[in-house]
Formats: C-alpha cells, sequence, structure tokens
C-alpha cells in the first residue's frame, strides 16, 4: 500500500467520480483506476461500486470502513515525508464561522501568535456543514461552530454557551411597551445564527408582518445598525462590545428569550501526527480567555477536549 494509492483513494471518494478525482491529481483516468484496482488487491476488498454507463462512483461498506484508515495514513506519511520541516516549522489550521472568529476567539488568536511565534496559525471562516467537511478529510486540526452533522469521523464538544441580546436604539418604543409588535415597526437586521435560533424566530414573529434584512455575518449585521428604528438579536459578546462604541444603543436580555447560542469544538477522531500538543497550546489560551470573559457561559469547566 503506497502514498499515491491512499492518495487517489481519498480524492475518488471527495469527488464520487474517477474523471474529477484525476484531474485533481494530475493524472490521468486509467491511472486512477489502475492505482484503485491495486489498492483493492492490497487489501483483498471491493474499495468503491462501479456501473457502468454511470460517470459518479459510491464507496462499498468496505470503503467507508477503510476511509479513516486511509485519513490517518495518509496524515503520517505527509509527516514523514515533511520531517525536516516540521522541525523547524508547525502548523495550526483552524476553521470557524465569522461569527465565531470575530468576537470570543479573536483574542485568542491574537495572542497565540505573540507567545508561539514558530507555529503558523492559519484561520478562515466557514458554514458549519462546511467546517465539518473539512475536519473530516483533515483539512483543518479544530474548527469551531452553532450546527452540529453527522460525519463519521467528526467528533464534537460543547465548549461554551452565550445569550443572544436585542441590540435596540434608547429611543426605540419597543423599550417602553415591550411590546413585539412595537419590533415589527423598525426593520430587523438578521443573522441565522444556528438551527435553534432560527426556529425561535419563525415562532415569534411569523405571524407580524415586518420586514427582515437579512445578513451573512455579525460584522455586516452592526454596520447596518445606523438607524435609531433598526434593530437586532446579536450573540452577547458582539452585542455588548457594539454598545460600548456605540453608547446611543443598548443590549437587553428580552422575555422573548430567544435560546442561548452553544459553541461547539470539533476534531477529527484521529489527529493528525504532531497537531495534538499544538491543539493543546491553543485550547490552554482559549480557557482562560473565556473563564475570563462574563459574556458566556462555560459548559465544561476544564478544557478536557482530546484525549492527551
Amino acid at each position: 500500500m503506497i502514498y499515491e494509492e491512499i492518495e487517489t483513494f481519498l480524492q475518488i471518494h471527495e469527488s464520487g467520480n474517477i474523471g474529477k478525482a484525476a484531474k485533481q491529481l494530475n493524472i490521468t483516468q486509467g491511472t486512477a483506476s489502475v492505482r484503485i484496482k491495486q489498492l483493492e488487491q492490497e487489501l483483498n476488498i471491493k474499495l468503491f461500486y462501479r456501473h457502468q454507463g454511470i460517470k459518479n462512483i459510491e464507496p462499498t461498506a468496505e470503503g467507508k470502513l477503510f476511509l479513516p484508515i486511509a485519513q490517518m495514513s495518509y496524515a503520517l506519511w505527509n509527516d514523514a515525508k515533511n520531517i525536516n520541516n516540521l522541525k523547524i516549522f508547525q502548523n495550526l489550521k483552524i476553521a470557524s464561522s465569522d461569527t465565531i472568529n470575530m468576537s470570543t476567539l479573536y483574542d485568542a488568536y491574537d495572542q497565540f501568535i505573540k507567545e508561539y511565534d514558530d507555529i503558523n496559525l492559519s484561520v478562515k471562516s466557514y458554514h458549519s456543514k462546511e467546517i465539518h467537511r473539512l475536519i473530516e478529510n483533515q483539512f483543518c486540526d479544530i474548527g469551531f461552530c452553532t450546527n452540529i452533522y453527522n460525519f463519521t469521523n467528526v467528533l464534537s464538544t460543547p465548549i461554551y454557551e452565550e445569550d443572544i441580546l436585542l441590540v435596540i436604539h434608547k429611543n426605540h418604543p419597543y423599550l417602553k411597551t415591550k411590546k413585539i409588535l412595537d419590533l415589527t415597526f423598525g426593520t430587523e437586521i438578521y443573522v441565522n445564527y444556528s438551527s435553534s435560533f432560527n426556529l425561535w424566530h419563525k415562532q415569534k414573529f411569523e405571524r407580524y408582518e415586518h420586514k427582515l434584512f437579512t445578513v451573512g455575518t455579525v460584522s455586516m449585521q452592526i454596520s447596518f445598525l445606523n438607524d435609531k428604528s433598526r434593530w437586532a438579536f446579536t450573540p452577547a459578546d458582539f452585542a455588548l462590545n457594539f454598545v460600548k462604541n456605540n453608547p446611543e444603543y443598548v443590549a437587553i436580555k428580552t422575555d422573548l428569550n430567544p435560546p442561548m447560542r452553544t459553541i461547539y469544538l470539533l476534531h477529527n477522531k484521529y489527529p493528525k501526527a504532531g497537531t495534538r500538543n499544538i491543539i493543546f497550546l491553543f485550547l490552554d489560551i482559549l480557557y482562560n480567555i473565556l473563564k475570563n470573559n462574563d459574556a458566556i457561559h462555560l459548559v465544561n469547566q476544564k478544557p478536557i477536549l482530546l484525549t492527551k
């Protein structure tokens, strides 16, 4: 079983198509097929179902069981090939939603790069399902998100919860009446934080006629809070920072009771060699920051999120 065979298997599993996989690997489709046949002969199992006239292929039951083994083998082989570089450069790749990156994780990133300048930190923003996919395929080491999906090799751990506060101008009529109908007279700047938040929002506001301006990130949301008629439900950490810099607005916990936002840590069941200790370095920094943040509620009192 050689590196190229494993690499080809993983690429075909990801794309579901031998032709696409071959193109990604810059080889011919025939070469890709030969590699898979050789791998199947070595393992004495069938890895993919092949149907004449159908381009897309699916993994067999044995192929699905082999996937985590292939991912772990591929990661170990990559580390072995780059062992000289690993002595000098270490990497930590994190995927998270924009909202989390720009609020509670921001200070952790800043402190981490100051304390560990010999570690290359890579941070990118994605939606929850894409974060799961990246962790599943070990393109990222850890992830943070609000929605959980079923991926075979992705483990999730709730790390903290956060209130959703109403950010509203001090002169808005709702602050006096506390009537939901008064909110409909303004314009909500809406972000879908999680499936539970979206369900709650539909239940509370569906029967009222009100305009929704939907944006993709909290950064966009607060940038549009530039009119006293506008309002938004915003995670506590972001909301409190916003009103601190914009004293004409307030952030309140309403009796409408929006669900708390739970943030999950994601990691692969089989972490790449050499990354486990780096992950712990980051989590130690993050935990110390979180426990001193009054805007959030820790779910776990200790950051025992991976097995050392």
